[in-house]
């Protein structure tokens, strides 16, 4: 055994040699330097001798040649010390330290192998070689540079050896060490902290070594550090400043003044130079310096006139570049001969418009270089300016504002200023001043027109873009610049922003949702335009939007009802003829139009040819004879078609019953159940609204009555004369209100209501003030003034426009003058906008809870802006962006101005759980800067969905919903209610209760599952019919809940369940029938009731309006027309009463009104020469056409429906129903929009116009169609002939739109007769046609070398024109050796390229570096620019020495003498000058190392200097550190090999063992890696190994020296656990000498074997029903591993059963293999199923292996057989029928049954267990047939009664019982008689129906008697009126010379006119905002003779801002 491998523990080994001799060995381990005498070991108890046999054998210690430390007491038998162990003397620094001998024995010969450890103790503290280290350091030297220090020494080893390096102090230097091959420490000494040598040229540093014994030793040496002085201070002036005065004409050479400066710097870098820097000025043309003395002498002629003061700028520079400067300033002092100097001391170049009066603007110091009086002056302005100029103080004026500014008067003022001395004669200068008026905000925008409308079309896309809103702003810049802003209204309470949203830059307004015009027509809102300034002004406009109409609702069937409770609607008598009415199809669509126009169609029918369905009506009718073939029940299938584009469609099923009596029906349609409720209600119903019409009329025709007498008594009272009055009206009046326009009463009447409150005339008022004057000096003049407060500014008014006033902050600048001709400035720094806005955070997340209101706030979004005033006003903005395809708009919309998020829809959790966003702030600058956030809104649950009950399914058609046999056991499932909750977690769970029962005592409900079960076993005393209201309720707060009501019938058979459920009536045809005619004639009754009280109330309040405006005057009146009046409000078309009636709908597309004006601008004048003819010089325009009866026909759908409704829902019997009338305006209007790419060719096609809009090419024409465009440029033009746009102009983008995108234009496409106008937008897609391009072709840097990686450079960005993928996409730089590129985005769509340092400069590879930075675009086709880099690379000390190798090898042979040369190194410093000389020194080896070698510190030659010893180290190495002046060091390795003679062993050393190895290895797998070495040469150290032969290893060489030791075969650890190898090494000497060494190696198992099943597979029988969890059977498997390879875990293979997971129907025990049933098995659902369960073990892979298991289910009898017939519903009263004349053993009918059961489980018996009669029937035992047993007679009841019980053949056994009603009859009606006995209450019904016809013909009478006398008086009135003015007298339609009607519009002669009504009582008006009357003056001109004019005032109506026509 070696040195190494020996331990403290005593081994013995003993084995026999040739001589048999006895060999041993013992080791023992002691301290070093212990004592003589000391106590080692018992040696005779380790080697088992006795002291005697120590004693005989003449035992003794044999050592060799070494020295004998160790002696051997043999009395004792006992080791002692016998000389001072040095442990560092005997072994140095090797480790373990042992000393080794043999104890020899005679007779026999025995020896024995003694080895004793040496420890060592601390007895050595660590030295260093040296006392101190000397460095010279640069101060230049870069933070990290290395300095090599002095190792330090430790004679001890291990713990007690050398351990760590302390350096103090560490304020510039810190210690990194490094371990080394041999175990030793490189320290060295980093740099962290620059040099300064200014500060300290001398350092001193301790470096102390510590070892870790105990106690701890240490030793210090100290490191004195010289910093060299580096070129890194420049020079410094003494003064700054320095201060002369000199007189002019001094003599050249005259001294001026004498600077000085320092430099601390030494040497060169401290010597300074001086020079004068001034270039542009003569200074150097007069003054001179010594460049060594730093003296300035004068050497020109000064001139006070010309300067009166001279800066001379003196430049101190060092040998090393480095400079400072100071100034000179040089006073000249004169004599009086020069003006006045005027000097602007303070100026501003702009002022605010709005400073005061009194502001100081400039500042005016006025010099004369003159003294005393000559040096006084002053100073004055030019006239007619509004500023002024006054003295400050001594020689300063300051210039002031006089008067108010206003920059849009005067934007700029040239002020002359003249200032003159008071010399003789005077002098005098003169300054003129230019200032310009900066702007204030003191103009709000203003909208180009006062009111908006535009048209979309209803279903639109939310986000769609509707149109632009578009306002300016006088002011300038900034304060122009306009935002748009939706103000916060409601439409309908909704939001007006979960409607519409406005883009805040553009003004584009889109919808936010998809609009529906069944629920709005039309809405409006305000936009409001704020301008950018501070405080921003602001203007609001009133935009209206009307929704058009699409065909997006199909027709709704308002009767037949489709329900189940009727399933006979209609009988036909078979008598009935052709054309029989059977019954009327009555549907309606809520669409408008033809979209609503409606057609029938008979799509199937039973028998086509006996029904037909009218096309427009829907009534169907017989076409033929109905005869006795045609089959009873008839199913018709109706189709009802709208007529829209494209068309939809409804379907109803129509049952006819053809026959004469029920029982004939009854036989067909016998299946259904009655709804007796349903009927009892709707009667109900009737009634009550039958009853509620009738009062309403009868009180409406007493109040019509009283007031008609109240009337004829007044009229009495007033007119009970019989004379006549004649309305006389004075000459100096007219009228001014009159709409007629030709002679007499020929005009239009304009009628404006707001008596509806869904009217869409808003803050209307009734007419103008307006003033009536009489001249009594004119003979024919009337006027009418405006009082001068017009509508608009009362402050109620809903247009008005209220101007605010703020006050702006003012900056100013003040001058403070002292005596002393100095001025102080307060300068105020203005704000630029270089901050974007910041988020408070950096993500948002806000919950909000579903169902919330629309507009609801959610949260506040902030961001903060750290400029001022409008650069830090910040508008919020909602980035465009889709949620589920559907836009972020249409969810939230966040205020611009408070960044407030609001909910824009109510939110559904069940639809969508969260969604993310991001919102932008943007700042008010110019350009705007921004910034985004991402924000998401989680929705969180509600419980706001109750249960929904599945079943039992509540409908009208089911009577008994479950039968319960009153055998029924407790606990007998009677049904089961499912229920399910759409919300979710604890929301839906859902809970039953029974709330209501007949009977509490006998059912309950599960609480969890819904069952309804038996609580007691059912008895003969319970009720039959059971009504059960079980309540559904979830778990929610608040808990919703559902009910269900179950009807439950506790009977045997089904005759006892009819007697109960059947009390209904059995007319049920004829009720519908009639309750239908019922209802349609009410709804009759009612519409005609409530259009008669509409039109009278309509008709009295015309009335009234009329007499207010004509007849105010309390004088009676008779219609007498004076000679100069006409009648100007008549609304007479033809003579008189003849008139046409124009109405303005939108209800229909093709309404021929376009773009009506409600009122022109006429002005009617009378020829002077009294021609009478009137001159129209404005008329209105449009078209009429006849309102569409199609409106009656929806007014009576819309009844019907209601009524439906009602009936449907059996609500509360509140029913009100409102009829709308409606009558507006519809316009035309269209909008198209194409897209081109830019730079096409003139003429290019754009768009088919004519065809996008549907118009033909004709009306093109005839109507001259033109395009109207925005701004003087002209792009597109229109091809009339064609209908097509093509290109006119060359169309440039950028030049159009910038960067703006998407880029359109607009403009209108204006048609005449009629007037149409389209929109149409053109937006220009963008091509790659720019390059992008750098502002400079080069850019130039200068980098030092030294310069870090991760350095960034910024360098100028590129530009791109073009935008999108056009827009620059990418960077490249090249080459990339040394930089990289790095491109930031900016918040404003920019982007911030970065050049970054990736590898460090090397100015000595390459001085210069040229890159190319290259902008790609990513259009087709690429275009790109490119800018050179040039980089110049400035030189820095950054090279250390480097070796020209970095290993040396040589050889030396031992005993060579010193001075023997062993190699030389050499180094070289790319460094120049100082820094590049090199010294070299051996630094950091071993003690010996550096005894035995020496290198000379210039050349680097290593020499021997001691005696070299082959035995003690063969190779030396030596560590050769080359340094230069800098502190950069570099380190060579020398490897010196020393030849020897052969004198030594091999020797074995294990390299790499393993003492175990896995068995499933290979062969050839490496067990251990051993080193053999033979420190001799050549033939002597060849050696050759080999190990035992009987094992499965074999050796092989792998290299010199080194064998490896592998597997020859495979291992197994089953086998031979383990192996002992013996390794033998010999030379090739003479003798050879040899080594061995014995190794153990250990097999480790590997899992190699599966786990085995006792049996491949398994079968297990289990009954079924088995509670769940049973332990079905034991599985088990071995492994035949170790350890946790043998463990075995079972596993259940995931497989599919019948659909179900095996997982659901056994489980298995992963550790014991036990199988469970999961669930209770079924043998109905299933008979058996196999599964595979694995058993794996734990290895790694594991290993398994798979059983089958087969599961065999046992039937038991657990289910009770099923009857299959006969049915057991309640739909059957009588089951079986037997004729009278039936024989012995008819069969009367089968019981038919099944068991799902199998085997005998399924065998099935049938017994009959009671019977009316049991003589008469018996059943089949096997077959369950039913017959007679004897002869039938006519005693036997008609009425039998079986009950069959079927039973299995299971133990136990189950049964079933049926109950089989028999009718013993020879017809239908004797069963009838017999199976009817529920009771009837036909009487009730039939007075009921009597009274209601009764009061149906009450009402009816009345209501036509009233319209008899109200129609009969209206005659009578207008007959009277023809009696009285029918007379031929001239007095009638006589027309004064000087009249005029003043607003008329009518356009024939006399009485020709049209009625123009414009009502606002309709929800489809599109008349809004109108105003009753224009503001008009009447003048009556003295000197006319015959002419009266009406001047229309300036502003007309249409020019009025809510005019809701307007056409701009």
């Amino acid at each position: 055994m070696t040195e190494r491998t020996m331990t403290r523990q005593v081994l013995l080994f003993i084995s026999v040699l040739y001589f048999n001799s006895v060999v041993g060995q013992v080791s023992y381990s002691i301290p070093e330097e212990m004592p003589k005498g000391s106590f080692v070991g018992d040696i005779a108890q380790d080697l088992g001798l006795d002291v005697k046999r120590l004693r005989s054998g003449k035992a003794r210690i044999y050592t060799g040649d070494s020295a004998e430390y160790i002696e051997l007491n043999k009395e004792k038998g006992v080791l002692l010390v016998k000389e001072r162990i040095d442990r560092e003397a005997i072994c140095a620094q090797a480790v373990p330290c042992a000393l080794h001998f043999q104890v020899i024995l005679e007779n026999p010969m025995e020896f024995y192998s003694i080895t004793v450890e040496v420890m060592d103790i601390n007895d050595n503290a660590p030295i260093f070689k040296r006392g101190e280290m000397k460095f010279r350091i640069s101060e230049s030297a870069i933070t990290g540079a290395v300095f090599l220090l002095q190792q330090a020494m430790d004679l001890d080893v291990g713990v007690n050896g050398l351990q760590s390096y302390i350096l103090k102090p560490t304020d510039n230097f810190v210690l990194r060490l490094q371990n080394q091959a041999d175990g030793s420490k490189m320290v060295e000494m980093v740099l962290q902290k620059p040099l300064d040598r200014e500060k300290e040229d001398r350092l001193s540093l301790i470096l102390t070594a510590v070892d870790g014994g105990e106690p701890q030793l240490s030793g210090t040496v100290q490191i004195h550090i010289n910093v060299l002085d580096y070129n890194d201070n420049a020079p410094v002036f003494t003064q700054k400043i320095y201060k002369s005065t000199i007189r002019e004409n001094s003599p050249p050479g005259t001294q001026v003044v004498i600077v000085s400066a320092s430099d601390l710097d030494e040497g060169p870098n401290g010597k300074i130079s001086y020079a004068i820097l001034n270039l542009l000025d003569n200074v150097s043309e007069l003054f001179e310096i010594n460049k060594e003395t730093g003296e300035v002498t004068l050497i020109g002629n000064t001139d006070f006139e010309k300067k009166r003061q001279y800066q001379i700028h003196v430049q101190a520079i060092d040998e090393g570049g480095l400079t400072d400067s100071c100034k000179i300033i040089v006073e000249i002092t004169d004599i009086n001969d020069n003006i006045p100097a005027i000097n602007v001391m303070s100026k501003s170049s702009a002022i605010k418009e709005d400073i005061h009066p009194g502001t100081v603007v400039t500042m005016i110091n006025i010099q004369d270089p003159d003294f005393g009086e000559n040096g006084k002056v002053k100073c004055v302005i030019n006239d007619n300016i509004p500023f002024t100029i006054s003295s400050a103080s001594n020689n300063f004026f300051s210039l002031t504002t006089d008067s108010d500014l206003d920059r849009e008067v005067a934007s700029q003022y040239n002020i002359t200023v003249t200032c003159s001395d008071e010399g003789v004669p005077s002098l005098s200068s003169s300054v003129t001043l230019t200032l310009q008026i900066s702007d204030v905000n003191d103009n709000a925008p203003v909208f180009e027109r006062s009111s908006y409308e535009a048209y979309i079309v209803e279903n639109n896309t939310p986000g769609l873009s509707i149109f632009t809103v578009k306002a300016r702003d006088a002011d300038w810049n900034q304060n122009a610049r306009v935002s748009y802003i939706l103000e916060d209204s409601s439409v309908n309470g909704v939001p007006v922003s979960s409607y519409v949203s406005v883009s805040a830059d553009s003004g584009v307004i889109h919808a936010v949702r998809s609009f529906d015009y069944e629920q709005i027509k039309d809405f409006q809102f305000r936009v409001k335009a704020q301008d950018g300034g501070s405080p921003p002004l602001s203007s609001n406009v009133t935009v209206k939007i009307v929704i058009q109409d699409q065909n997006d609702n199909p027709p709704q069937v308002l009767y037949p009802v489709q329900t189940g409770g009727s399933v006979v609607a209609e009988m036909v008598p078979r008598a009935a003829d052709v054309g029989y009415l059977v019954t009327k199809v009555v549907a309606v669509d809520v669409d408008s139009g033809q979209n609503a126009w409606l057609s029938y169609k008979l799509q199937k029918a039973t028998d086509r040819a006996l029904f037909e369905v009218g096309l427009q009506n829907g009534e169907i009718r017989t076409i033929r004879q109905v005869n006795d073939k045609d089959a009873v029940k008839q199913r018709l299938t109706v189709i009802v078609e709208d007529n829209g584009q494209p068309s939809r469609s409804a379907a109803v099923i129509v049952n006819v019953a053809v026959a004469d009596s029920f029982p004939e029906v009854l036989s067909e349609f016998t299946d259904f159940t009655h709804d007796k409720e349903y009927n009892d209600n709707l009667t109900f119903y009737l009634v009550l609204a039958l009853a509620v019409v009738s009062f309403l009329f009868i009180t409406c025709v007493v109040v019509i009555i009283s007031v008609k007498i109240y009337r004829w008594r007044q009229s009495r009272t007033l007119y009970h004369s019989n004379l006549p009055v004649i309305p006389y009206y004075p000459p100096r009046y007219s009228d001014t209100l009159g709409t007629g326009t030709l002679q007499h009463v020929y005009n239009y009447e304009v009628c404006r209501t707001t008596d509806s409150r869904k009217s869409d005339c808003k803050f209307g008022r009734a007419g103008s003030q307006n003033v009536l004057i009489m001249d009594p000096s004119s003979t024919g003049t009337m006027q009418r003034m405006q009082s001068e407060k017009s509508i608009l500014d009362e402050p109620d008014s809903p247009l008005e426009v209220r101007r605010l006033s703020y006050s702006h902050l003012n900056f100013k600048q003040s001058a403070k003058i002292r005596n002393k001709s100095s001025v102080t400035l307060t300068l105020q720094i203005s704000d630029v906008n270089d901050n974007a806005p910041v988020f408070e955070r950096s993500s948002y997340e806000a919950y909000i809870v579903e169902n919330n209101t629309p507009g609801l706030s959610i949260f506040t979004v902030k961001a903060r802006d750290a400029d001022w005033n409008q650069n830090a006003r910040v508008s919020y903005i909602l980035d465009d962006s889709s949620v589920n395809g559907v836009p972020v708009s249409s969810y939230v919309s966040v205020s611009a101005d408070s960044g407030v998020i609001h909910a824009v829809r109510s939110f559904d959790y069940e639809q969508i759980k969260d969604f993310q966003f991001r919102v932008k702030a943007q700042d008010g600058g110019s350009p705007p800067l921004s910034s985004n956030v991402t924000v998401k809104i989680v929705i969180q649950d509600q419980n706001d969905n109750p249960p929904q009950v599945l079943y039992p399914v509540q409908t009208g058609g089911s009577v008994v919903a479950e039968m319960v046999p009153r055998a029924a056991d407790v606990g007998y499932l009677v049904t089961k209610v499912v229920a399910v909750d759409v919300d979710s977690g604890q929301n839906a769970w859902l809970s039953y209760k029974l709330q209501k029962a007949t009977d509490r005592a006998l059912f309950e409900v599960g609480l969890q599952n819904g069952e309804i079960r038996t609580i007691r076993q059912v008895s003969d005393k319970d009720a039959v019919k059971q009504r059960l209201t079980v309540i559904v309720e979830d778990n929610g707060q608040p808990s919703r809940s559902a009910a269900v009501i179950v009807n439950v019938a506790v009977a045997d058979s089904f005759p006892e369940v009819l007697s109960e459920f059947t009390d209904f009536t059995h007319d049920k045809e004829y009720n519908d029938n009639l309750t239908f005619y019922l209802v349609l004639a009410l709804a009759v009754v009612s519409f005609l009731f409530i259009t008669c009280v509409v039109v009278i109330i309509s008709v009295k309040i015309y009335r009234w309006r009329q007499s207010r405006i004509m007849f105010h005057s309390n004088l009676p009146v008779i219609p007498y027309y004076p000679p100069r009046y006409s009648d100007t409000l008549g609304t007479g078309t033809l003579q008189h009463v003849y008139n046409y009636e124009v109405c303005r709908t939108t209800d229909s597309r093709k309404s021929d009104m376009k773009y009506m004006q409600p009122m022109s601008q006429s002005l009617v004048s009378v020829d002077d020469a009294g021609t009478e003819t009137p001159q129209v010089d404005k008329q209105l325009s449009g078209h009429c056409s006849q309102m569409s009866t199609l409106e009656l026909l929806r007014l009576y759908l819309w009844i019907m429906m209601a009524f439906r409704g009602i009936i449907a829902l059996r609500g509360p019997w509140q029913t009100l129903f409102f009829i709308l009338c409606l009558f507006v305006l519809s316009s035309v209007r269209g909008q198209a929009r194409y897209s081109v790419p830019e730079e096409q060719a003139e003429g290019s096609f754009v768009g088919n116009i004519a065809r996008d809009l549907g118009l033909d090419v004709a009306r093109l024409i005839s109507g001259k169609a033109r395009i109207i465009m925005k701004g003087s440029r002209q792009y597109v033009d229109l091809n009339r002939d064609k209908g097509t746009l093509v290109i006119k102009e060359r169309i440039d983008r950028e030049e159009l739109c910038g960067k703006t995108t998407p880029c359109s234009f607009s403009f209108e496409l204006i048609l005449e007769n009629p007037i149409q106008l389209y929109r149409v937008t053109v937006e220009v897609v963008d091509i790659n046609d720019n390059s992008p391009s750098f502002p400079k072709e080069e850019i130039s840097l200068k980098i030092v070398e030294s310069v870090a990686s991760g350095t960034r450079f910024s360098l100028e960005s590129a530009d791109d024109p073009d935008v999108g993928i056009n827009d620059i996409r990418k960077y490249t730089l090249k080459p990339s050796d040394h930089f990289k590129l790095e491109v930031q985005n900016q918040p404003d769509g920019g982007s911030y390229i970065e050049m970054v340092l990736q590898n460090p400069l090397d100015r000595e590879k390459e001085e210069t570096h040229t890159l190319v930075l290259l902008a790609s675009d990513g259009g087709e086709p690429h275009r790109s620019g490119t800018v050179r880099i040039h980089i110049t690379v400035l030189d820095a000390n950054d090279n250390a020495p480097v070796c020209s190798q970095p290993v040396y090898k040589a050889d030396v042979r031992e005993n060579s003498p010193a001075g023997t040369v062993v190699t030389t190194v050499s180094a070289n410093d790319a460094d120049k000058g100082v820094h590049g000389e090199v010294t070299y020194s051996i630094a950091h080896v071993a003690r010996e190392a550096k005894q035995l070698f020496e290198v000379n510190v210039k050349s680097g030659e290593i020499k021997v200097a001691g005696k070299v010893d082959f035995e003690k180290s063969q190779t030396y190495q030596l560590n050769v550190q080359a340094s230069d002046h800098g502190g950069y060091t570099d380190t060579c390795k020398v490897i010196i090999q020393i030849i020897d003679e052969n004198d030594n062993v091999p020797t074995i050393q294990l390299m790499s063992f393993s003492n175990s190895i896995s068995e499933d290895s290979p062969p050839g797998t490496t067990l251990a890696v051993v080193n053999v070495d033979d420190e001799d040469s050549d033939g002597n150290g060849v050696v050759k190994c080999s190990i035992n032969s009987d094992l499965p290893f074999k050796m092989e060489s792998s290299l010199t020296g080194y064998y490896t030791i592998v597997t020859e075969d495979f291992l197994d650890r089953e086998s031979v656990p383990e192996y002992n190898i013996t390794i033998t090494v010999s030379d090739q000497g003479s003798p050879p000498l040899s080594s061995s060494k014995t190794i153990n190696v250990k097999v480790s198992d590997v899992n190699d074997s599966p786990p085995k099943f006792d049996q491949s597979e398994y079968s297990k029988t289990v009954p079924e029903n088995n509670p769940p969890g049973v332990s079905v059977f034991t599985l088990s498997a071995s492994d035949a591993d170790w350890g946790q390879n043998a463990r075995v875990s079972y596993l259940l293979e995931e497989k599919e059963i019948n659909g179900v997971a095996v997982s659901s129907l056994v489980s298995v025990n992963s550790e014991s293999g036990v199988i469970h049933s999961v669930r209770s098995f079924d043998f109905e659902q299933i008979k058996w199923f196999e599964f595979n369960v694995t058993a794996r073990d734990a290895g790694s892979p594991p290993l398994s292996s798979v059983a089958t298991v087969r599961i065999v289910i046992q039937d038991q009898n657990d289910n009770p057989p099923q009857v299959l017939y006969p049915v057991q519903t309640g739909g059957s009263v009588v089951a079986e029928m037997v004729p009278r004349a039936a024989d012995v053993g008819y069969l009367v009918t089968k019981v038919v049954a099944v068991d799902v059961d199998s085997g005998q489980n399924a065998w099935l018996s049938y017994k009959l267990q009671k019977a009316t009669d049991r003589a008469l029937f018996e059943v089949g035992l096997q077959n369950g047939e039913i017959r007679t047993i004897r002869q039938v007679n006519d005693k036997d009841a008609v009425k039998q009664r079986l009950t069959v019980i079927v039973e299995d053949n299971g133990q136990p056994s189950r049964s079933a019982a049926v109950i089989v009603n028999v009718a013993v009859a020879d017809s239908f009606p004797e069963v009838l008689s017999e199976f009817t006995d529920f009771t009837h209450d036909m009487e009730y019904n039939d007075n009921l129906t009597f009274y209601l016809v009764l009061a149906l013909a009450v009402v009816s009478f009345l209501f036509i008697t009233c319209v008899v006398v109200i129609i009969s008086v209206k005659i009578y009135r207008w007959r009277q009126s023809r009696t009285l003015y029918h007379s031929n007298l001239p007095v009638i339609p006589y027309y004064p010379p000087r009249y005029s009607d003043t607003l008329g519009t009518g356009t024939l002669q006399h009485v020709y006119n049209y009625e123009v009504c414009r009502t606002t009582d309709s929800r489809k008006s599109d008349c809004k905002f109108g105003r009753a009357g224009s503001q008009n003056v009447l003048i009556m001109d003295p000197s006319s003779t015959g002419t009266m004019q009406r001047i229309q005032s300036e502003k007309s109506i249409l020019d009025e801002p809510d005019s809701p026509l307007e056409v701009s």
